[in-house]
């Protein structure tokens, strides 16, 4: 972990690494190990974090707010009125350092629908992967959503090494050394500009998280990811076989007909509904809901958007997050679970 902060914080000319409460014992290592480098900041708060890493975004800096999940929590109002003032932060989240009946219990879930772009990463090559595609679509667009990447915290024996990208354009290489000072502006040139700016149709929130989709695929591309020919960016491969799994787990070492969304939010349906309109079951294995949700919501949200378009029958298999690559012996399991559901009306909900 941090070797990708301490890459990207060169790539990306980062302003700050602002560490949480949570996770001060990385920020002082960190800290020391760079010989008190001023790119590190601890935050006494998650709140006070936010406002920082705002307050720099709106100066043209970038900066990274590094927390745990369910510090989130606090700042939750914070999350909606950035992502409504369009205010390009990124913040990365760890289940790490979490209490343990947060951690087990898919903390990420109450922090779908906020506004803001959200991934899933389980690898470090993929965290590095997501950080530098985040500040890539920051340089590349003049106006665009906050965003939110989530690392998993599933045991893996090995989260394998990372590959950093020399050549992708993550920014202007003085960003860490400018002032946060305002310069003054022309009155009068502010006054014109503000005249122009009332005969455009202001930008919205949904409509920029529909354009930076149409961005993703040709970021992913560039970053070395395998896509389908169109549609949602998604990794894993759809074959021939009368089933399909689409899982927010880790892909490594996945069999064909598994298949994983890239991009969490905001989730397109309309570029799997393709892949999968010929399947009899489709199951959706995701980490066990957080305590008081009756119905898994990636099993909900996919199938009440596909369900309509396809006669498939949706299985719903929750694994506890921790529980590491699946696609071993549990892959047996899950294999099974399917046939029962293909014969079984009575067969929806299953725990590994």
């Amino acid at each position: 972990m941090e070797t990708v902060l301490q890459t990207i914080a060169k790539q990306a000319n980062l302003d700050r690494i602002l560490f949480t409460p949570a996770l001060k014992k990385i920020y002082f290592d960190m800290a020391v190990g760079s010989g008190g480098a001023t790119q590190f900041k601890h935050a006494d708060t998650i709140r006070n974090g936010l406002t920082f890493a705002a307050d720099k975004a709106r100066d043209k800096k970038h900066v990274l707010l590094f927390c745990a999940v369910h510090e989130l929590v606090h700042s939750y109002d914070m999350l909606l009125k950035t992502a409504h003032e369009l205010t390009p932060v990124v913040v990365l989240a760890v289940n790490e350092n979490a209490p343990g009946s947060l951690r087990d219990a898919g903390s990420f879930l109450p922090y779908s629908n906020n506004g803001w772009l959200q991934f899933h990463t389980h690898t470090l090559q993929e965290l590095y992967d997501h950080l530098a595609l985040a500040y890539h679509l920051i340089h590349d667009q003049k106006e665009h959503p906050p965003f939110l990447i989530f690392h998993s915290a599933v045991n893996h024996d090995d989260l394998g090494e990372f590959a950093p990208r020399e050549d992708i354009d993550m920014g202007n290489p003085l960003t860490g050394l400018q002032t946060s000072a305002k310069t003054d502006e022309d009155p009068f040139a502010a006054a014109m500009a503000a005249v122009e700016n009332k005969t455009k149709e202001k930008i919205t929130l949904r409509g920029l998280l529909q354009k930076t989709i149409g961005n993703l695929r040709e970021g992913y591309t560039e970053f070395g990811y395998d896509l389908p020919g169109s549609g949602f960016p998604i990794v894993g491969e759809i074959t021939k076989g009368n089933w399909a799994v689409i899982t927010c787990l880790p892909p490594a070492g996945a069999p064909d007909d598994y298949v994983r969304p890239l991009c969490r939010r905001p989730f397109i349906p309309d570029g799997l509904a393709e892949y999968l309109k010929k399947k009899k079951v489709i199951a959706v294995v995701e980490p066990l809901a957080a305590p008081g949700c009756t119905v898994p919501p990636f099993f909900a949200e996919l199938a009440a958007s596909l369900g309509a378009q396809m006669k498939a029958r949706f299985l719903s298999i929750q694994a506890p997050p921790n529980c590491g690559i699946l696609y071993n012996s549990d892959q047996r399991k899950i294999e099974g679970l399917i046939e029962e559901a293909a014969s079984d009306a009575e067969t929806v909900y299953h725990t590994l």
